[in-house]
């Protein structure tokens, strides 16, 4: 998703990491929690729009029902979980969360994608952080034009 930022990270894990640490939303939080009117702190979420990573399909398919039909191919289903809007306003996604105690392991990072080359002294400072801390660790680092 492009209004997220210029910069993506692969993560190879397993299934049996992911159990124990995922939560899934059925949309963006970033309009999730204004929809449901859910601004208060510890605020109640709805019943039937999260699940745990073993219910993912069941989340998905709640979600993409009234749009899917017999002849969506299988190829034409990453485009529906995940639709770019043009703003994180109306980017329509299913929103996963890591749980990490003590941080997200990077150790398990194995692409990291630029999506540009950086255009400011700025950008170039951050881009020059992340080839230094991450580059000795990840074997691949992709820069799209």
């Amino acid at each position: 998703m492009a209004t997220y930022g210029k910069v993506s990270l692969r993560w190879q894990v397993t299934n049996e990491y992911l159990s124990g640490r995922v939560s899934l939303l059925e949309d963006n939080s970033f309009t999730f929690f204004e929809k449901h009117g859910l601004g208060q702190l510890n605020s109640p979420l709805p019943s039937g729009y999260q699940a745990i990573w073993e219910d993912r399909a069941e989340l998905v398919v709640a979600k993409l029902a009234s749009g899917v039909s017999a002849a969506t191919s299988i190829s034409q289903l990453p485009d529906l979980v995940m639709q770019p809007g043009g703003s994180r306003a109306v980017d329509a996604f299913v929103e996963i969360a890591v749980f990490a105690r003590d941080g997200v392991d990077t150790r398990d990072v194995d692409l990291i994608t630029v999506e540009t080359k950086p255009s400011t002294s700025e950008e170039g400072h951050r881009w020059e952080i992340i080839k230094s801390s991450a580059g000795r660790r990840v074997p691949s680092i992709a820069v799209i034009e």
